[in-house]
């Protein structure tokens, strides 16, 4: 009877732990009672059946909750509670792609702040967040875009 104790606590605190993951994301009280649960069911098991029991229901308990979150995570819905949802769902979402800074290279504008290396200038009415190459660039200096790259251009003193 001992021993049909702590695996009900055991299949218990993994009821809890999936009622967490799935119902409510987030570490929750379900959560916590799912993992007391589960630690007391081999608790349990180890003081009152002793080792041999206790450790068979302990790598029994281990096993199955592993195979548990890995069943999850295959099957998606561990995605629901780490968020990884929303970042699918704006996947291929393009705020300024590198092809089309690329009509901005040779244009020339001003330095609006100065750039240490980084800054802002105006080209042809636009603002643009730039960056040279390292140099320092006084505010007012006229500048030219050298390359476009990662998103951002880059510019150097105009000659």
């Amino acid at each position: 009877m001992d021993v049909a104790l702590a695996v009900v606590l055991i299949l218990l605190g993994m009821l809890l732990l999936l009622v967490e993951i799935l119902l409510l994301p987030g570490f929750n009280v379900a959560g916590v009672l799912g993992l007391l649960a589960l630690a007391g069911g081999v608790v349990y098991a180890y003081s009152t059946e002793g080792w041999t029991v206790g450790t068979l229901l302990l790598l029994v308990a281990v096993g199955l909750t592993s195979l548990m979150f890995w069943k999850l995570y295959r099957s998606g819905a561990w995605d629901r509670f780490i968020n990884r949802v929303e970042l699918r769902s704006q996947e291929g979402f393009r705020i300024r792609g590198e092809e089309d800074l690329q009509r901005w290279v040779g244009r020339e504008g001003r330095a609006l702040t100065p750039l240490r290396p980084s800054g802002v200038v105006e080209i042809d009415g636009r603002r643009w967040d730039v960056i040279t190459e390292g140099e320092f660039i006084a505010r007012n200096a006229r500048v030219r875009v050298i390359r476009a790259e990662a998103g951002r251009l880059i510019v150097r003193l105009a000659d």
